[in-house]
C-alpha cells in the first residue's frame, strides 16, 4: 500500500462530487431546473463527508502527526491547509443554512448559492491536488519507513472508527454524482507523484 492511501481515497471520492457540485451550481445559475432536495443533499455530503470525516482525519491525525514529526505548525503549507478547511467549512455552512430554509429559491437566491457552490468546488479541489502535488510527497520525503506505517496505521484506525458514517454517506454521494454526470476528467485524476 502506498504511503497516505486513506487519504488519497479520500480525495479521489472528494473529487468527482466537487465536480457534480460545479455542474449543480452551473444548472442553478442558469434556467435549468434542478431538484429541490440536491442543495440539501450537497450540503449533507460535504459536510458528512469532507467535513466530518476527511477534515477531521487531517486535523486530528495527519497534522498533529507530522508535526510530531518535525513539520512547522505555523509553517506555510500547513497553515494553507487550515486556512483551506476553515473556508470550505463556512462555504458548506452557506450552503447548508440554505438548503434549511422554506420556500421557493429566488433568482438572487441562486445565483448567490451557485456562486458558493461553483466556489466551494473550487477550493476543494484547488485544497486536494496542493495535498497531492506539494504535502503528500514533503511527507512521504520527510517520514521515514516507519513513521509513515504508524501514520497510515492511525489513518485507517481513523477509517475503522468512522466506517459507518463514511458507509452512510456513500449512496448520496453516488447519487449525486450520477445525477450531475460527474466524471472524472483527466486533469483531475490524482496520479501520485510521489514514491510508495
Amino acid at each position: 500500500m502506498r504511503p497516505l492511501f486513506s487519504l488519497h481515497q479520500d480525495h479521489e471520492l472528494l473529487l468527482p462530487l466537487s465536480e457534480a457540485l460545479d455542474v449543480f451550481a452551473r444548472a442553478l445559475a442558469g434556467s435549468e431546473a434542478v431538484a429541490p432536495d440536491d442543495l440539501a443533499e450537497f450540503a449533507c455530503a460535504f459536510r458528512g463527508f469532507a467535513d466530518h470525516l476527511h477534515y477531521e482525519k487531517e486535523e486530528h491525525v495527519l497534522l498533529p502527526f507530522i508535526v510530531r514529526h518535525g513539520f512547522d505548525w505555523n509553517g506555510e503549507l500547513l497553515e494553507a491547509v487550515r486556512a483551506d478547511h476553515s473556508r470550505d467549512r463556512y462555504l458548506i455552512d452557506v450552503l447548508y443554512q440554505a438548503a434549511q430554509r422554506k420556500g421557493g429559491l429566488s433568482w438572487d437566491d441562486r445565483r448567490r448559492l451557485a456562486a458558493t457552490a461553483s466556489t466551494l468546488a473550487d477550493v476543494q479541489r484547488g485544497l486536494a491536488m496542493k495535498q497531492e502535488i506539494e504535502l503528500f510527497p514533503e511527507i512521504s520525503v520527510a517520514l521515514d519507513p516507519d513513521a509513515l506505517d504508524c501514520l497510515d496505521a492511525e489513518l485507517s484506525e481513523f477509517d475503522r472508527h468512522n466506517e459507518n458514517s463514511a458507509t452512510e454517506l456513500r449512496p448520496l454521494i453516488s447519487r449525486l454524482m450520477a445525477r450531475y454526470g460527474a466524471q472524472s476528467s483527466p486533469q483531475m485524476q490524482l496520479a501520485p507523484r510521489y514514491n510508495a
